[in-house]
């Protein structure tokens, strides 16, 4: 395998776990029974260069989504605690 298919191969397992620990954090946030979890394939140490690429963007992709969700998520709790503090203060 070439430096290069290597670097990729590295790049895409570290994106699958990130992707997993986000995951976990996420369902660890919500707590919420009706997240499906995605089904995990394993990488091949064969795989094509256009393949690994192909890979690494989908798991990319999946992680900017799930950034995404996380922030949203952090949006509407921090406007949730602003309101409360807000109807709290004595006027």
């Amino acid at each position: 395998m070439s430096e290069s298919l290597r670097d990729l191969f590295q790049l895409l397992k570290e994106s699958l776990a990130r992707d997993e620990k986000m995951s976990e954090e996420i369902r660890v946030i919500y707590q919420d029974e009706e997240i499906s979890q995605v089904l995990k394939e394993q990488v091949k140490p064969n795989m094509s260069l256009e393949e690994l690429v192909a890979a690494l963007k989908e798991c990319m992709e999946d992680s900017i989504a799930a950034i995404d969700n996380i922030i949203d998520a952090g949006c509407k709790m921090s406007v949730k605690t602003n309101a409360t503090i807000i109807a709290e203060t004595p006027t």
